[in-house]
């Protein structure tokens, strides 16, 4: 075999193997995923029933060059969420101030502290899967519990890894969060489940024990497809009761 024909034929086998890589990515930019959101209170009652959807993009995230975007698309129940009562106190007089202002003057009119769209970040290679996770309105208490993470040479039952989250004053100060947050993850098990009626089979079950060094711990449990869906279900158990679900209702194909 020539010199030439051999270069040219590991080239194809190299384009071949990045395609395959490409086409078994958890995001990418015609996947949309829906996601039934649910906030539980400490009672027990739901305050909220939502729908949000992630969608990622190759575009690199302006505030970390090395993560890329994660658009999350929200779809506030703003007549539920009056009765939220927002952890931060800095950030609870700032939406009382500003709603004060919508009553009165005419260029606040239409104010509301509900985000309906963030972008984000993500990092997604051949070593790690992981995404900020929903963090505005009432999900605010998802800085205190493990982002969705998976490191793939750990993805087996009783891998384990470890991460650490700093949380730092931000504007408005939110120094109740404040701290750093110690994230032990293990892989329990896996099992089958369904999205939008298809079954996926081998899902793992990821958990993890989430310590802030100052409000104590919180859990997560996260069930995910390597495949194809990516994180099926998201939960989170706060120190205080809170909880939080993303439940996987779909995931879409744009054209």
């Amino acid at each position: 075999m020539r010199i030439s024909q051999l270069f040219f034929l590991i080239l194809f086998f190299i384009g071949n193997h990045i395609l395959a890589q490409k086409e078994f990515t958890i995001f990418n930019e015609k996947k949309v995923f829906t996601y039934d959101a649910f906030f539980i209170e400490k009672s027990g009652d739901t305050l909220t029933r939502e729908i949000l959807a992630l969608k990622g993009n190759e575009n690199s995230w302006q505030f970390q060059k090395t993560q890329t975007e994660l658009e999350i698309f929200y779809e506030p129940d703003s007549s539920a969420l009056v009765n939220f009562v927002y952890p931060l106190k800095a950030e609870r007089e700032r939406i009382k101030r500003n709603l004060s202002k919508a009553k009165t003057k005419k260029s606040w009119a239409n104010y509301t502290w509900l985000m309906l769209k963030e972008t984000t970040g993500k990092i997604e290679n051949d070593t790690i899967l992981w995404l900020h996770p929903p963090r505005s309105n009432q999900y605010i208490y998802t800085y205190l519990s493990a982002y969705p993470e998976v490191r793939f040479n750990e993805l087996k039952i009783g891998g384990n890894w470890q991460s650490k989250i700093s949380i730092a004053k931000g504007f408005p100060n939110n120094e109740e969060f404040v701290g750093t947050v110690t994230n032990n993850f293990i892989v329990r098990d896996y099992l089958t489940t369904t999205v939008a009626g298809n079954s996926i089979e081998k899902c793992w079950i990821i958990e993890s024990t989430d310590n802030h060094c100052k409000l104590g711990e919180s859990f997560s449990t996260f069930i995910f497809d390597e495949k194809y869906y990516g994180f099926i279900r998201m939960e989170f158990e706060y120190y205080n009761g809170i909880k939080i679900i993303f439940n996987l209702k779909d995931v879409t194909m744009i054209k």
